[in-house]
């Protein structure tokens, strides 16, 4: 919901200013956050990195995302952080499952 809001905090400032501005549709960002950020959180939740750098990159992420998508309308470019995050998984995709099949076995 953060790009959401943002994009209200954005509007609301610079109708404060005066000044009229175009930012996407509410709805519009609303279904895009929600789209990028249940992919960044599923491939977020894998990776293997420790649980607070996961949680500073989501932040970091969604912020470009906020940015680029209501500030700059750029969506192509807005969901570019989806391809280093794939690379990534599919390089750590060996000891995930390794570490998947020890924990199988273990039960």
């Amino acid at each position: 919901m953060s790009p959401l809001l943002f994009s209200y905090g954005y509007e609301f400032f610079y109708w404060f200013q005066g000044e009229i501005i175009e930012v996407p549709h509410p709805a519009f960002v609303l279904v895009g956050a929600l789209f990028y950020s249940g992919i960044m959180v599923a491939m977020g939740d894998i990776i293997i990195f420790p649980k607070l750098l996961k949680v500073f990159s989501l932040i970091a992420v969604m912020c470009w995302f906020s940015y680029f998508w209501v500030v700059l309308n750029l969506s192509w470019l807005a969901f570019a952080p989806l391809v280093p995050v794939f690379i990534l998984l599919q390089i750590q995709m060996p000891k995930i499952k390794a570490n998947s099949n020890k924990c199988g076995d273990d039960t």
